[in-house]
């Protein structure tokens, strides 16, 4: 069998970010290949492009005149075996264990070794339409026990404990699933070497020195597994350049050919990324131990596109997509709001103009409308997110609040190297170590108001 041997390359995106490029495009004839062999068919089957995302590729799978409609998602090799495993084993367990509506998988390979030459999941088609499609026709009274359904579901999702920080994947011998490696690709925190050195820091806070026995995650080719006893160095040494990406370092020999503004810019990022480390200690406490911890399982990409809802009942929730964002983490992380809430509070619309005049204004004003209106809604919405959540979990509401602080820093860590954000983390982090005001929320802090 001549098999394809898939690449990636990484190339900057507009805003200095790496992102993958497909160097190759999966085959259609080779995809139905593999559908043939695993469902043992003979009869046509049709095979159409659906959507992309930052690492898989989905396409529709139509078997002859059955009616049978699945959906094959082709994954890129940035993180081998792992993504695939997990997407698969966090499926399946959720099919079993919660009532949530989930594409069920029919097949899945995480080796690329088949007629594809990539990894692939063959899931069920779930009915519905996109709720960033569906939004704007909803009444607010179905928007309203949509947002309870997603609640309750993420409710027995948080039911679903675990000992460890990880993803999950299938247990040998038919036992329990386990939690296991933390792929890269699942959290952005892991993207960026001065992300990886906050979070090793902060497993050094949380294990006072010891080995951190409840945690482990890879960064390209570098596998972390407890022990984080090393300094900044060895982390930014082991870290500079995963899988082909190039070095992140603002050493002179790294930023020849760039301007003094941007070398300005990435020095800031850096004593930004500093002074967080430095501030760990006043966000989180130390809990030293033995034993792992707690965790929850948290779906932390439920956001418009991984939403299906009923077109013809619109309050309906049809499924809950995108499964390889899921992990076991710790109970402050797992009583957040889904992404699909979060925003930029609004709590007037006094300032609203007219609907006739906004549809005569300046595209400008009626892009800025729009976001004005889904803010004020997702404020009112989070409300009645938190309520029908406290119904099913008592504690959830109380542990939100806590929180807040953790959430906030956890926000920063992933903002600090941002173009458009990492001014907004430098303010909000003096102000908040001022301690001369209350308490400001990240997502709040006003770039123009004085400290």
């Amino acid at each position: 069998m001549n098999i394809p041997t898939p690449t990636v390359t990484w190339e900057e995106g507009p805003f200095g970010q790496m992102q993958p490029i497909w160097t190759s495009e999966p085959s259609v004839d080779a995809i139905k290949s593999v559908v043939r062999q695993n469902l043992d068919l003979d009869q046509t089957i049709e095979v159409d492009f659906l959507a992309q995302g930052g690492f898989n590729k989905l396409y529709s799978v139509k078997i002859g005149d059955t009616g049978h409609v699945y959906v094959m998602r082709v994954s890129l090799p940035v993180d081998p075996h792992l993504k695939v495993e997990s997407e698969a084993a966090t499926i399946e367990l959720v099919r079993q264990r919660t009532n949530i509506n989930v594409p069920g998988v029919i097949a899945f390979d995480s080796s690329n070794q088949n007629p594809l030459g990539y990894e692939w999941i063959l899931m069920k088609f779930m009915k519905g339409q996109v709720l960033e499609t569906a939004w704007k026709a909803m009444t607010w009274g179905n928007k309203e026990e949509l947002v309870k359904t997603v609640a309750r579901s993420l409710a027995e999702l948080f039911e679903q404990s675990f000992k460890g920080i990880g993803n999950i994947y299938f247990a040998k011998g038919g036992t329990a699933p386990r939690v296991g490696m933390l792929p890269s690709v699942e959290n952005q925190m892991f993207n960026h070497t001065l992300r990886v050195m906050i979070l090793v820091k902060w497993c050094q806070w949380r294990s006072s020195g010891t080995t951190v026995k409840n945690i482990s995650f890879k960064y390209g080719a570098v596998k972390f597994d407890g022990g984080f006893n090393f300094d900044q160095d060895q982390a930014e040494g082991l870290t500079s350049s995963p899988d082909g990406l190039p070095p992140l370092s603002t050493k002179p020999e790294s930023i020849s050919g760039h301007d003094d503004e941007e070398i300005e810019d990435a020095k800031s990022v850096v004593r930004l990324a500093e002074k967080l480390i430095e501030s760990i200690p006043l966000f989180f406490s130390n809990a030293s131990t033995e034993e792992a911890e707690v965790t929850y399982l948290y779906h932390d990409d439920v956001n418009r596109h991984n939403i299906l809802a009923d077109p013809g009942e619109q309050g309906v929730l049809t499924a809950i997509l995108d499964w390889e964002c899921v992990s076991t983490v710790p109970l402050w992380k797992a009583c957040q709001y889904p992404l699909f809430l979060q925003g930029q509070p609004r709590h007037d619309e006094y300032f609203w103009p007219e609907a006739e005049q906004v549809a005569s204004g300046e595209e400008v004003e009626q892009v800025l409308y729009g976001a004005h209106i889904l803010e004020y809604e997702q404020t009112k919405l989070r409300r009645i997110f938190e309520e029908e959540m406290t119904k099913v979990v008592p504690e959830w509401s109380e542990v939100r609040q806590k929180s807040i602080r953790q959430a906030d820093f956890a926000l920063a860590v992933n903002w600090c190297d941002g173009p458009f954000t990492h001014r907004r983390v430098k303010v909000w982090l003096e102000r908040t170590l001022a301690g001369k005001k209350e308490y400001q929320r990240l997502e709040e802090v006003n770039l123009f108001e004085e400290s």
